[in-house]
């Protein structure tokens, strides 16, 4: 084949270009997307569930098909493959909550969630999950059923998470995007330890009742998680979001509809909170340049790194607290004696096994005092006068994907 796999280094943007003007077919795609994945996913393990390959080209012939034949049903996506991390419902793939034992009830969904629908309708095809630990609790990606997702730059390392499968394929130029989930970072650590872009959104943009994130049952009147996209450039991560939050009326019961200007932002930088957070070397400077960027676009950037503005304890008291709730309330049908009671049997690890059992003992009245609490934080007062919160975090580093040298061919 012509490209030898050229088109896998490609953005989305530029294979949705590619294919709209004929340079390239959805069938042409879906074999080097195939056989890359067939190459390099072995060696760290991103992508779960993958559909029968028969079925998946036969699926990429009928999006050349519908464009051959100029067909309405042509979105911005049409024939890109991709995969949709495994804690969100796609219609006919199983969604094992990163293996868990506790969803082994669950049947394969009927329907996809909304921004799910939102990615196909555009005509992406779905060839499979990606791998998250269990019930997407974590940083790292493991869990005992589907095994440990592992960093392309040092399989020694972790690939962080919850969405390190998604990261993970699309660093190794198996899957030019992905979609992530993140309640505590788990679209952004994953992406910064992979080399790769990822944008969580304002919470209510990507509208639908889960937001995209599982667990679902949220005891708080105002979400805490949110979809976002995944991307090896910051230009797809725009293009992507536009999807994914589709042309439905944006939630301004979670956030206000006045969109403020870039010149009115003012952005308060935390750092290492005052020495409180161990961060290795280099990190900080390399972020504090990257701030450059914000005032040079006129916005206000405040150095609070030496001011320690947060009661560090009473905020992870308060998240502890809220995060323990939430996943707990994913069970609120059943019983909660016995689903205490086979906790103490559940092969599941013991750090879930707590966080279940916090949030089977805490009421919902509970968790809204907590909320409260995190509130009342002398980071509250900062409110009025910084429109957002930045600490470190180990952005993208400059250079490729992964090569041959690090267990990937090319």
């Amino acid at each position: 084949m012509a490209y030898n796999n050229s088109v896998l280094r490609m953005s989305a943007r530029d294979l949705s270009r590619e294919l709209s003007e004929g340079r390239l077919t959805a069938e042409e795609l879906m074999v080097e997307t195939l056989e890359r994945i067939e190459s390099v996913n072995p060696k760290v393990n991103a992508i779960i569930c993958v559909r029968d390959r028969e079925e998946l080209l036969e699926e990429a012939r009928r999006c050349d098909r519908d464009r051959s034949q100029k067909s309405n049903c042509v979105g911005v996506l049409h024939g890109i493959p991709t995969a949709v991390k495994d804690l969100s419902n796609v219609a006919g793939l199983p969604t094992t909550m990163g293996g868990s034992p506790l969803h082994r009830f669950r049947n394969i969904p009927s329907e996809s969630d909304p921004f799910v629908r939102r990615i196909i309708k555009e005509g992406a095809i779905v060839i499979g999950k990606t791998n998250t630990p269990e019930l997407g609790v974590g940083s790292h990606t493991f869990n005992k059923r589907w095994g440990t997702t592992l960093n392309p730059y040092d399989r020694t390392k972790s690939a962080g998470g919850s969405s390190g499968g998604a990261a993970v394929a699309v660093a190794t130029r198996m899957l030019s995007f992905c979609d992530g989930t993140d309640m505590m970072g788990s679209l952004r650590n994953p992406a910064g330890w992979n080399n790769i872009y990822s944008h969580r959104p304002t919470a209510g943009m990507i509208n639908g009742d889960d937001n995209g994130q599982v667990p679902n049952a949220n005891p708080l009147p105002y979400p805490i998680s949110t979809a976002g996209p995944m991307a090896r450039c910051p230009q797809d991560l725009a293009f992507l979001l536009q999807v994914m939050a589709g042309s439905g009326k944006f939630d301004a019961t979670r956030v206000g509809d006045n969109i403020p200007s870039v010149e009115s932002i003012r952005i308060g930088w935390l750092g290492d909170w005052d020495g409180n957070i161990p961060v290795e070397d280099g990190i900080l400077p390399l972020c504090q340049e990257a701030l450059t960027v914000f005032s040079k676009n006129g916005m206000t950037v405040d150095d609070l790194s030496s001011q320690p503005i947060f009661d560090l304890k009473v905020l992870w008291n308060s998240w502890t607290t809220i995060r323990a709730k939430i996943i707990s309330s994913n069970f609120s049908g059943a019983p909660k004696a016995l689903l205490k009671a086979f906790l103490w049997v559940a092969p599941i690890r013991e750090e879930l096994k707590w966080e279940l059992r916090k949030g089977l003992d805490t009421s919902e009245a509970f968790c809204l005092r907590a909320a409260e609490e995190a509130k009342r934080c002398p980071s509250a007062s900062m409110k009025p006068s910084c429109s957002m919160m930045c600490w470190q975090c180990q952005p993208p580093k400059p250079g490729r994907s992964p090569r041959s040298g690090d267990g990937h061919k090319e």
